[in-house]
């Protein structure tokens, strides 16, 4: 099992960040005041990423679980959110 979490700093930042929705169970709700989608899909164990993008202070986050259950999750990113 393994928790990565990625930021990425978007000011004055050319580029695209991708994230593979593809065939991928995908849920948008909210944590917190703050829009995160969650994306659920099975590479060779299950993997769950929940990303958000904080359009003020110009970053976005990309908590990712490898076979770590997203009630493991939710409470990282609600506490992240929350700070």
């Amino acid at each position: 099992a393994e928790i990565l979490v990625q930021i990425w700093y978007m000011q004055d930042a050319a580029g695209t960040v991708t994230i593979d929705t593809e065939e991928a169970d995908v849920v948008h709700q909210t944590i917190h005041g703050q829009d995160v989608m969650i994306v659920s899909k099975v590479y060779t164990d299950q993997n769950y990423q929940i990303v958000w993008v904080d359009e003020i202070q110009q970053y976005m986050v990309d908590l990712i679980g490898r076979d770590v259950a997203l009630d493991d999750l939710l409470p990282i990113a609600e506490a992240m959110l929350h700070g």
